[in-house]
């Protein structure tokens, strides 16, 4: 006896609708099935239901997406123009810390000693918002001057790992990947004393 497989957790959303809309018009004065339960008025509700609640997530991401690359821009120009008043107080105050902090800004703490550099913790990559962008990001290591990023698509290939990018940031735009294909990353420190060892690795597929 052949039953019947429906497999609606493994089924994209928009393939779900289709496939409602498909068993609506196949069932709609159908004689082996005159009395469907739930009947086909209901189905067809809730497939219009979901369908708009589709239509209306997949807005709400892209509009996401394009608030976030704004977002983005307009804290990069507020971080500039803090860094050029930064500068403005720091040469005006001639250093005293009384008259740095009575400009609403903080002060350094005294430099310490720096042993070896750890490696980077925390390394996460995410999806970069488009095609063949992946996001990099990792927890701060004390002393570190910088950061090298490599990436690989053979981990367990000795040279495999190829250099990526060199920044003074915890977070960086992997650009420019193969769009489906899984890419490991990993991170090391530099800083006076050299370069610190590299973070355990962080995979995932390019959008």
């Amino acid at each position: 006896m052949a039953q019947i497989k429906l497999d609606l957790e493994n089924m994209p959303l928009p393939t779900k609708i289709q496939f409602a809309r498909q068993v609506i018009t196949a069932l709609t004065n159908n004689p082996d099935f005159p009395s469907p339960e739930p009947t086909i008025a209901e189905l067809t509700t809730q497939t219009g239901a979901t369908e708009g609640a589709y239509n209306t997530a997949q807005a709400s991401r892209q509009k996401a997406i394009s608030d976030t690359a704004t977002q983005n821009d307009e804290e990069k120009q507020l971080d500039a123009l803090l860094t050029r008043l930064g500068s403005y107080v720091q040469l005006k105050s001639a250093g005293q810390e009384v008259k740095i902090r009575s400009a609403g800004m903080q002060v350094k703490a005294p430099l310490a000693p720096v042993g070896p550099l750890g490696a980077p913790e925390n390394l996460l990559l995410t999806d970069g918002g488009s095609e063949g962008t992946l996001v990099a990001s990792w927890g701060k290591i004390r002393g570190a001057v910088s950061y090298i990023v490599e990436t690989t698509t053979a981990p367990d290939a000795k040279s495999g790992w190829s250099y990526a990018s060199a920044t003074t940031k915890t977070r960086l735009s992997l650009t420019g990947l193969s769009s489906g294909t899984r890419y490991w990353c990993r991170v090391a420190a530099l800083g006076a004393a050299g370069q610190g060892p590299f973070s355990d690795p962080a995979a995932k597929v390019a959008p």
